[in-house]
């Protein structure tokens, strides 16, 4: 669950870059990781947070 919600809030973050720039960064792999600590728990919640912060450096490295 925490991966695949991680890795469809960045899916969506790349669909709505172009309509919203960089007015909200990230808020959709936010959503991601409060989803997985909803259903989760614990866990699953740093587990998405950490796949977050792997996929904002390596993905979108200029964004901070």
């Amino acid at each position: 669950m925490a991966l695949l919600s991680a890795g469809l809030g960045l899916g969506a973050h790349a669909l709505l870059m172009p309509a919203v720039g960089n007015a909200v960064p990230f808020i959709t792999l936010f959503f991601a990781v409060v989803l997985s600590g909803w259903y989760g728990e614990f866990r699953a919640g740093m587990l998405a947070d950490a796949r977050r912060r792997l996929q904002r450096g390596l993905v979108f490295p200029s964004v901070r």
